[in-house]
């Protein structure tokens, strides 16, 4: 479970290590 909870984390939807440039700049930093 500590893979879904990484420190450089992005939310795009979902919890997941690599997101879109978009969703990084649109989404939130964990």
């Amino acid at each position: 479970m500590s893979k879904f909870f990484k420190s450089e984390c992005y939310y795009c939807g979902r919890c997941v290590e690599v997101c879109p440039q978009d969703a990084i700049k649109f989404g939130k930093k964990r």
